[in-house]
């Protein structure tokens, strides 16, 4: 399937009770592409679905990140983009959201923040951080909108075991043995 901005950018917009706002980006942004030397496709897809303000899923919580937070968070969480996934958000529990870069068709899954932070504590990095990598779309706006409509038809819900697609990496685990 592929990244397909447009099918992306109608997804961002039925995430949250607001529109987003989608922007140029900054000239810094673009430098910082070029620089992580990303594929083509992802460098197009991300500068024609930049949004001006983070945009939150139904649950005010987690959600898609701009610009500034994808160069801030990817930088900070090297690991991820060492071993060829791309960091664009966070679920509603703070998993990354992230596209797998070595994938032709890009896949959508999560990264666990709370994996993630334990090696960190330990003062060592991840050799291999592809192991809590879970897949869970072949797209990322088939993920976001298979997310948001089940945070809406389930509003409010207070877990992340809403509704039938998974919300974070935990219940990705789960249904990927269940799928």
């Amino acid at each position: 399937m592929g990244l397909n901005a447009q099918k992306c950018r109608d997804a961002l917009a039925g995430l949250g009770p607001e529109q987003p706002v989608f922007i140029e980006p900054p000239a810094d942004f673009r430098a910082w592409l070029a620089q992580k030397r990303l594929p083509s496709d992802v460098v197009q897809f991300l500068l024609r679905t930049a949004v001006a303000a983070n945009v939150p899923f139904p649950t005010d919580t987690g959600g898609m990140w701009t610009p500034r937070d994808i160069m801030v968070l990817n930088d900070q969480e090297s690991d991820l983009l060492a071993r060829g996934l791309l960091a664009v958000g966070n679920s509603t529990n703070g998993d990354f959201i992230v596209i797998d870069l070595r994938d032709e068709r890009r896949q959508a899954g999560f990264v666990g923040h709370d994996e993630l932070a334990r090696n960190y504590e330990e003062a060592r990095s991840w050799g291999e951080v592809r192991e809590i990598f879970a897949p869970v779309a072949d797209s990322l706006d088939e993920m976001l909108a298979g997310m948001s409509a089940d945070l809406w038809a389930d509003l409010p819900c207070e877990t992340s075991e809403c509704g039938r697609y998974p919300q974070d990496y935990s219940t990705a685990l789960s249904w990927r043995k269940n799928k």
